[in-house]
Formats: C-alpha cells, sequence, structure tokens
C-alpha cells in the first residue's frame, strides 16, 4: 500500500493503470482491494501464501463481479504473475530469519499446505517444538 501510495504521488495520478506492483509475497486482501482500487496493470509476486493470500485463497484480484458491480471504484482484472523468483525470495527470508521461516512455513502460512496438527508432538512443551522447528 505504502508503495502504491508513493507511485500516485511520483506519478501525480490515482489511477496506476500502466504500473506493475512487485511483491515478495502475495498480497493480503487489503492490500488487494488498494490494487484494484488504483488499477494496477499487473501484480508480479514470489512467495504464495495459500492462508492469507488473495490470489490463492480469497480470489480478490480475479474476481470480476467486482468490476462490474462498483465499476466507479474498482478497476478491472489485473494481469497476475505468481512464484516469480520463488526460490531467491523464499532464500531471502529463510536467511534473514531461519527460525521465523520454519514456523510460517510450518504452519502454511508461505507455499505449501499447512501441516496436520497430529504431525507435531502433543506430550512436549511450546520451547521445544520450537527448538525442533529451528533444527
Amino acid at each position: 500500500m505504502v508503495a502504491m501510495s508513493e507511485a500516485q504521488r511520483v506519478l501525480g495520478t490515482k489511477r496506476l493503470s500502466r504500473c506493475t506492483l512487485y511483491t515478495n509475497v502475495e498480497p493480503c486482501a487489503m492490500c488487494c482491494y488498494c490494487i484494484r482500487e488504483t488499477r494496477t496493470r499487473k501484480v508480479v509476486y514470489a512467495i504464495r501464501s495459500p492462508i492469507m493470500g488473495v490470489h490463492s485463497r480469497w480470489k480478490v484480484l480475479q474476481d470480476k463481479e467486482i468490476s462490474g458491480a462498483i465499476p466507479e471504484v474498482f478497476g478491472r482484472v489485473p494481469e497476475i504473475a505468481g512464484a516469480v523468483m520463488r526460490e531467491e525470495a523464499e532464500a531471502v527470508w529463510r536467511d534473514w530469519h531461519p527460525m521465523i521461516w520454519r514456523i510460517i512455513t510450518f504452519r502454511g502460512c508461505f507455499g505449501g499446505v499447512a501441516q496436520a496438527p497430529a504431525e507435531v508432538p502433543r506430550r512436549e512443551g511450546f520451547f521445544r517444538r520450537l527448538t525442533l522447528l529451528h533444527r
């Protein structure tokens, strides 16, 4: 949202219909409504977010009904390119903070599907599980 706001300021227009937004993680719902409002032409992201992502889960970016219902506010469906340089983006997250990266991916927030709760040892305490995740 900050990048879109700055682009509007620099370009002197509210519409970003000739712009492409690049992001390391799939945009969330709040960002996607801004993407649709600014009429951003294309969205490119690296890492899927099946729990919070609007392309994977909520389908806000590709929803044509939004444009038809309130065309004064929401622009057409943007072009979407996902998993662009995914491995490189994941390496940046993993290098930045390995434990946080393992927790996020273990819970299924980024990348694949969350692991079943039964796979987490139930008798062990929270800190023991964190230690196991960090390995």
